[in-house]
């Protein structure tokens, strides 16, 4: 990383016992303690079982939202407010959410990334055609406005890659370094 990053965000729906909540909570730990950066989590739903996993180095903050679209504004305010360098997206559809929040921030443009923890298409298959519809048409508009788009492995990669039309590359989850 270079030296003039000082300002990552995790951007997660919630602090549950999920594992891209866990790969959140690792990865922040980790930039924060070994790299000496302003690390910052939010969230939005209240589920926070794992609040107490996060080490106190990162910054947490709730969005406090009942549903992710609601959280719009909240995540605007907060960028405009905190200005991160860098924002890493997880999980559409607050990956969508984020990408609009970082294009109408006119103040600072966040270098922004996305990470797809889970198979769309097997999230997707029990929806109705209309959902399905504005699913991937929300997918298509917007994942090429990100820096970078993310899965955490090949069959999430090429399926968000079909449906984005946008490049994909594979980081898989890290290993959890056990807690002392």
């Amino acid at each position: 990383m270079s030296q003039s990053i000082s300002k990552i965000l995790f951007v997660i729906t919630s602090m549950g016992a999920g594992g891209a909540e866990k790969v959140c909570i690792t990865l922040a730990e980790q930039l924060s303690k070994k790299n000496g950066l302003k690390i910052s989590i939010v969230y939005f739903y209240p589920e926070s079982t794992l609040l107490d996993e996060v080490h106190k180095s990162v910054e947490i903050t709730h969005l406090s939202s009942s549903k992710l679209i609601y959280g719009l504004p909240k995540l605007y305010s907060y960028l405009r407010n905190n200005n991160p360098d860098y924002i890493i997206a997880n999980i559409w559809p607050l990956t969508i959410i984020s990408i609009i929040c970082n294009m109408l921030n006119f103040n600072n443009k966040a270098k922004l990334i996305t990470v797809q923890h889970s198979y769309l298409k097997e999230d997707f298959k029990n929806k109705n055609y209309f959902f399905k519809l504005l699913a991937n048409l929300s997918i298509s508009l917007f994942y090429k406005f990100a820096n970078a788009n993310v899965a955490v492995s090949s069959a999430c990669k090429n399926d968000l890659q079909s449906r984005s039309k946008t490049t994909v590359s594979i980081i898989n989850n890290p290993i959890e370094e056990p807690r002392r």
